[in-house]
């Protein structure tokens, strides 16, 4: 099962101000990550108002994600 919020712990206890993870570190932190996340920019949005727990894990920690490299798996999460 995906714990979405073990990605934000992860990122509050990384101590940087932003941090560049391949999508298989990502899974890894997680538990697995959906075929949408591999093929979707939109997986990876940080829209407010969404219910995306992804989103929601990642946003509530105080980071937003920017740099997405579909291509090559990896993504920047950046402390706001």
């Amino acid at each position: 099962m995906r714990d979405y919020r073990k990605l934000g712990n992860y990122l509050q206890r990384s101590g940087v101000n932003s941090v560049t993870l391949s999508f298989s570190h990502v899974s890894d932190i997680v538990g697995s990550l959906p075929m949408s996340a591999y093929k979707y920019q939109a997986w990876w949005a940080n829209q407010v108002n969404n219910h995306h727990p992804q989103t929601k894990a990642w946003r509530d920690f105080g980071f937003r994600t920017e740099g997405l490299d579909l291509a090559m798996g990896k993504i920047t999460f950046r402390k706001v």
